[in-house]
């Protein structure tokens, strides 16, 4: 039995690491629902805690299905999401293994550090495999706010291989709430590998100048902290290193600060986003769209000229795809998971504040990467002794 749940734990974690760093393209869309169909333990169908989820997508498709926007990646889309509610929490697996964590960190660093300074060889491997093209440039918007910042964010690359910084921090979030979760530290090699982890991770997300990545780094690490029961001193000398780094007012020539100016970025990019958001409500006049949604986000390009797919943040995506009554479910029940977690994988759901500021769950690449992750703690949480084990049957 052991040896069966090796062997699932390494596949899964190579599954999950492909989620993370392969290319996106057409044969990444089509291999996210044959994998999760293959990580589907059928013999375990106890965790049916996002089955309302897959309900309400039966009357988003139908209504939706011949309207001129949907294209084949949109009902690939929504099925894949289907079989993301599906399959949750019921895996063969049971963990994603550290190593396979600290080695998508370090990969996506080295995308970065290998764009931003020319590296020989490897920038040419990066460039090429992950091409900025037009419709990429199109599809990763970056940060409204400052044109000029935004500009140079791309040409050099502060987001590596995911061209967007603001991406690029989100999945550096995602990654380092689950190296919490999953690492171990019975030795001194571990403890180690688990604060290099941490050192990279931060560095990482620095480089990207993402202030929401900053917020959202230091609400997991403080949590985390509160969750092992730490001593008011390690808050405090955790304190101080960020302290002086927002005081700090010359960080980085590339990211020109922008980690650490929320100001800016919350009258900015976030007021721009929704504004987007505000126009797509006063222009929207289907009863339809706004109970069931509309499908995809190309709605708001295609329908009301809006000039920009979507809001390209969770808070107002979810709506416009899967409407008010996905919505109102999708809260409540991201509310009941948190409750549910063991204490010390409460961490993960911190990732979901990246919902005010870029997307989770209306993110083709992110979604499976998130739930995945998310499913497994839950899995095991639901494992925990018989006194606890109920509250997670759903």
């Amino acid at each position: 039995m052991d040896n069966y749940k090796d062997k699932w734990n390494h596949i899964i974690s190579l599954i999950w690491l492909y989620f993370m760093l392969f290319p996106t393209g057409t044969l990444f869309n089509i291999s996210i629902p044959v994998l999760l169909l293959l990580l589907f333990d059928r013999q375990n169908r106890n965790n049916q805690i996002l089955v309302p989820l897959f309900i309400l997508l039966i009357p988003t498709l139908a209504l939706n299905f011949m309207q001129p926007y949907m294209d084949f990646k949109s009902v690939v889309r929504l099925f894949s999401f289907a079989l993301i509610f599906l399959t949750f929490a019921s895996y063969k697996g049971d963990r994603i293994l550290f190593p396979y964590v600290l080695f998508a960190v370090c990969f996506i660093l080295l995308s970065q550090i290998s764009i931003i300074f020319s590296l020989p060889y490897l920038a040419s491997f990066f460039d090429s495999t992950y091409h900025i093209s037009e419709l990429a440039l199109q599809n990763h918007s970056v940060d409204m706010s400052n044109v000029e910042v935004a500009e140079i964010a791309v040409k050099t690359r502060l987001g590596g291989m995911f061209i967007n910084p603001n991406n690029c921090a989100s999945y550096l979030s995602v990654a380092y709430a689950v190296g919490l979760c999953e690492a171990e530290r019975d030795t001194l090699k571990q403890k180690i590998l688990f604060y290099l982890f941490i050192a990279i991770t931060i560095i990482s997300t620095l480089i990207t100048g993402s202030r929401t990545g900053f917020i959202v780094i230091a609400a997991i690490t403080l949590y985390y902290l509160y969750s092992k029961g730490y001593s008011l001193r390690r808050y405090i000398i955790l304190g101080i290193p960020l302290a002086l780094l927002l005081l700090y007012e010359d960080l980085s020539e590339l990211s020109d600060v922008r980690a650490f100016n929320v100001s800016e970025g919350m009258e900015g990019s976030v007021s721009a986003k929704m504004s987007i958001f505000v126009n797509y409500l006063s222009k929207c006049s289907n009863p339809i769209w706004w109970l069931f949604g509309a499908g995809d986000i190309m709605v708001t390009v295609d329908v009301y000229k809006l000039g920009m797919e979507g809001t390209d943040m969770d808070f107002g995506n979810i709506f416009i795809v899967f409407g008010f009554f996905f919505y109102v479910l999708y809260v409540s029940i991201c509310i009941r998971i948190f409750r549910l977690l063991e204490p010390q994988y409460r961490v993960i759901m911190f990732v979901l504040l990246w919902s005010f500021s870029n997307s989770i769950l209306i993110s083709y690449r992110m979604c499976p990467i998130f739930f995945l992750a998310l499913g497994l703690l839950y899995k095991r949480s639901c494992c925990a002794p018989e006194d606890e084990k109920e509250l997670c049957t759903c």
